[in-house]
């Protein structure tokens, strides 16, 4: 059974984000998308798709060369130890999103497409405090969305 296009886009946004922000000297673990049955241990980045998205068109009547393009919105979950580290890390993970095009890659590790960010005025990001009866701040989420497109390349 193919794996969906949209567990190969998460997890390579995941993983070149990570490695980005490993670069950057961010000592944080990935994890794909939302689980209510794992613990959140700070620092830790989270990546899923919200809202629909679908197949993008190029031109009127498709794209003649073959190449598919999806839209897609990404979110990106930063759980922090306070509010400070998650207002720095969002701009890490905003510059992130703004700059680098990634390589869309199978479980084989070929690369199907580009995955990048159109439109840097539609990155969004915020902090949130924690959601908790403790008065103890436990965990900060910084957010982070953007509107990407995934460029698939044509079948031979």
């Amino acid at each position: 059974m193919p794996i969906s296009r949209r567990l190969y886009e998460r997890r390579s946004f995941g993983n070149a984000l990570t490695t980005y922000l490993q670069g950057q000297g961010w000592n944080v673990t990935y994890s794909e998308g939302w689980s209510s049955d794992r613990t959140i241990t700070v620092p830790q980045i989270a990546v899923e798709f919200v809202d629909p998205s679908g197949p993008k068109a190029l031109q009127i009547g498709g794209t003649s060369n073959g190449e598919k393009v999806f839209l897609r919105r990404v979110q990106v979950d930063a759980y922090m130890e306070n509010e400070q580290r998650a207002d720095t890390i969002i701009d890490s993970i905003m510059d992130f999103i703004d700059l680098e095009a990634i390589d869309i890659k199978d479980q084989s590790g070929n690369t199907l497409g580009l995955f990048i960010c159109y439109d840097t005025d539609r990155i969004y990001g915020d902090t949130l405090p924690p959601a908790t009866s403790d008065p103890r701040p436990i965990q900060w989420r910084g957010i982070v969305r953007a509107e990407m497109e995934a460029h698939y390349y044509p079948s031979p």
